[in-house]
Parts: structure tokens; sequence; C-alpha cells
């Protein structure tokens, strides 16, 4: 439906923009000359081939059968390609964060080793004082530190 603006089957709107009221009417020749045009059918097409064509014809389809084949699968292994690299990938990023998890699970059970051992060497050190091995011999076997001052002996 083409239009020209200044039809008389076309009436302004609001906006400028040409609405057409009714549809304009083809114009039909009686001429002997003209024919109504016809989209050529395959038979017509190949009637319309040489014999020299259809060889031609026949390798440029065999050929253009070979390049879809090719075509589909390399792009079949591209994809399948492209699948596993990403899904090798994936399983490694998978693999990093699970192992980073065990890492920082390690590292806090040494952390804990760590302060448990503190402990244990400030309550040895606690131990160890002299005061308080003092302390424990007189109150359970009852010795007390002698205040006779210690005989030297000589060596000869």
């Amino acid at each position: 439906m083409n239009a020209h603006i200044f039809d008389e089957n076309i009436s302004k709107t609001d906006y400028g923009v040409g609405v057409v009221e009714k549809p304009p009417t083809r114009a039909t020749t009686s001429a002997a000359f003209v024919e109504p045009i016809q989209s050529p059918t395959a038979e017509a097409t190949e009637q319309a081939a040489t014999p020299s064509e259809k060889p031609k014809k026949k390798l440029r389809d065999e050929a253009h059968e070979k390049i879809e084949s090719i075509l589909n699968t390399r792009t079949f292994i591209v994809i399948a390609g492209a699948t596993l690299l990403l899904g090798l990938y994936i399983y490694n990023v998978i693999s990093i964060n699970r192992l980073a998890g065990e890492t920082e699970a390690l590292r806090q059970k040494i952390d804990e080793a760590k302060s448990i051992n503190v402990e244990i060497e400030s309550e040895l050190k606690a131990l160890e004082r002299s005061e308080r091995i003092g302390r424990e011999a007189y109150e359970k076997l009852g010795l007390q530190i002698s205040t006779i001052p210690p005989i030297e002996l000589k060596a000869k």
C-alpha cells in the first residue's frame, strides 16, 4: 500500500501522520502485451538448465553438503571443547575454594594448638619456681631450708 501524501484517500491526524481512509485501487490494464509475472518453479529451472550445467549443479550440491557436514562437525567439536574447558574451570574454582576452606580450618587448629602450648609453658614455668618447690617440700615432706651455712670441702 503505497499511498502518496497528496492523495485524497489520506487524512491528517492531530500529529501530522497520514492515515489511509480507504485503500487505493489498483489500476488494471487490458493490454495484450502485459502478462502476469509468475515465479519460476523448480521444474522450470531444471528444464532451463543445459545438460552441461547439471553435473556442475550436482557437484556444487555435493560440495555444499560436505561443507555443511564439516562445519557441523567443527562446530560440535568447538562447542564440546569450550564446554569441557568451562567444566574444568568450574571444577578448579570449586576445588580451590574447598582447599582454601580446609587450609583455613587447619590454620585455626594450629592457632588453637599454639595457644594451648603457651598456656602449658606458662604453667610449667610456674611449677618450676623455687618458692613453690620450697613451700611444697615444707608442707608435704616437712623439709625446711637449713639455717646452718654449708660446709666447704677442700680438694687435695
